[in-house]
């Protein structure tokens, strides 16, 4: 079949924009939303993000492409995706995967 192309999404003005808050929202009243962070499984928070596994589907995002985490592991995520980014393909989901793992999570 023929891909669809996908147009180029400004990540600091898509995160700001109505489109995210619903696909925000829309996540937090799915059954993919844990009560907990993905990353260390802290209890849920109103303040906890909303983490991108992916940004291949940026403005187009699965449910599935998305996770709960709080701004501790958030922060961890990225830090460690920055130093996988050229090394791993799928860093950022890899490094959520890692600091999962660190926290003895599976």
């Amino acid at each position: 079949g023929k891909r669809k192309s996908r147009k180029k999404v400004n990540y600091k003005r898509y995160i700001k924009s109505t489109q995210w808050y619903a696909k925000r929202d829309q996540f937090l009243k799915s059954t993919k939303t844990s009560n907990r962070c993905f990353g260390c499984g802290l209890p849920y928070r109103p303040h906890f993000h909303l983490h991108h596994l992916t940004y291949v589907r940026l403005g187009e995002e699965l449910l599935d492409d998305l996770r709960i985490v709080c701004p501790s592991c958030h922060d961890e995520i990225h830090k460690l995706a920055k130093k996988l980014r050229g090394k791993v393909r799928e860093h950022i989901r890899e490094a959520t995967i890692l600091i999962r793992m660190k926290h003895g999570l599976s």
